[in-house]
């Protein structure tokens, strides 16, 4: 049997004869559609569907798109192995999710419909990050959507505060706006010890409700002064030990290969 890709079409062909076939199109400027599968009767059972089916998967997320499906195999198939919900819009945290979950497909609050605000009363870290995933996970239950849930909470902690803003990192200053609360820090910190970390813990609820945590921290201290991209969070103020530059002077790359996130995400990954 010999693999034949094309922009639209994967198929399998033997003697010159298509045996099995998958079929996508470009619906939006980021995401591919899976519209058919097709594989012949005498080679059915042989796993080409779901060969085909990945190959089609791999192929559009080398193109950085998102993959759906309206074919009833393929969109199985998804749901199965390949898609979960990153429960957030925080449009960098998402760019951040996928730069690491680069095997997945990776959808949204928005991708799935969901309005709801979700209120976040935990104590701590860890269990904000749990009422976020039991959230999603009732909603997509309710849709009778089977995809795992991914659900984030992340905190600064500043030694010579007593770990704050910790829980309160989004709202710290009362509201959730990035440069109060950078603000409030910067002032809060005038003649004090500057180390602190990052902490992040990162709950997969899976289709049947059971779960699990994952733990990340990067250690750094806060400067004086904004150093770099103010765009998201604290990271104009943080700088990393590891890097040896703040988080708002990283790129990316070098960000997700010691942020707190992704070293949650990481630990996850090697141990789901």
């Amino acid at each position: 049997m010999k693999l034949v890709k094309e922009d639209g079409n994967i198929y399998y062909e033997n003697d010159g004869i298509i045996i099995g076939k998958v079929t996508f199109s470009k619906i939006d400027k980021n995401t591919y559609n899976i519209n058919h599968t097709f594989v012949d009767e005498k080679y059915r059972g042989k796993g080409i569907a779901s060969k085909l089916v990945e190959e089609a998967f791999k192929y559009i997320k080398d193109k950085g798109c998102n993959v759906t499906a309206s074919c009833s195999y393929a969109k199985d198939w998804l749901e199965k192995n390949k898609t979960v919900v990153f429960a957030s819009n925080n449009k960098h945290k998402i760019v951040e999710v996928k730069d690491i979950l680069k095997d997945y497909n990776v959808l949204s609050l928005n991708d799935i419909g969901f309005k709801d605000d979700i209120i976040e009363d935990g104590k701590t870290i860890e269990e904000n990050s749990l009422i976020k995933a039991k959230a999603v996970h009732e909603y997509l239950k309710n849709k009778k959507l089977n995809y795992i849930v991914l659900a984030d909470d992340t905190g600064l902690c500043i030694n010579s505060l007593n770990g704050e803003p910790g829980v309160l990192s989004a709202r710290y200053a009362g509201d959730h706006d990035d440069q109060k609360n950078r603000n409030k820090v910067l002032e809060k910190l005038k003649g004090k010890d500057r180390s602190a970390y990052f902490k992040c813990v990162i709950t997969v609820m899976y289709t049947d409700g059971t779960y699990k945590s994952f733990e990340g921290i990067t250690e750094g201290k806060i400067t004086e002064k904004e150093i770099g991209d103010t765009s998201f969070g604290y990271d104009a103020i943080f700088y990393s030990n590891d890097l040896n530059k703040t988080f708002g002077e990283a790129t990316s790359d070098e960000k997700n290969s010691v942020s707190h996130r992704g070293r949650a995400l990481k630990n996850m990954l090697k141990n789901m």
